[in-house]
């Protein structure tokens, strides 16, 4: 549920400019990432994520998110993922 949350934050929302909803990103990925491991049921789930910071600002949606923060979640979450196949 909260990675489809960050995934709709991402890149479907139209409040751009919210600052709470910019807010709620920044709370849901703290806690997808938050370092308690990877599941291999939620893989598919945090691919979507990283999927949606890829293409996070494309088509005028998605909360706004600082490119360097955006770049430490795609990092992140790669690791998660590369370590889960470790």
């Amino acid at each position: 549920m909260l990675a489809n949350q960050a995934v709709y934050l991402l890149e479907q929302s139209e409040e751009v400019d919210s600052v709470n909803e910019a807010d709620n990103c920044r709370r849901i990925m703290a806690l997808l990432l938050d370092g308690a491991g990877l599941s291999k049921a939620l893989e598919p789930s945090y691919r979507a994520v990283l999927d949606a910071l890829k293409r996070a600002g494309q088509g005028g949606k998605g909360v706004k998110v600082a490119p360097d923060q955006r770049s430490a979640w795609e990092t992140q979450l790669d690791q998660m993922l590369t370590g889960a196949h470790a």
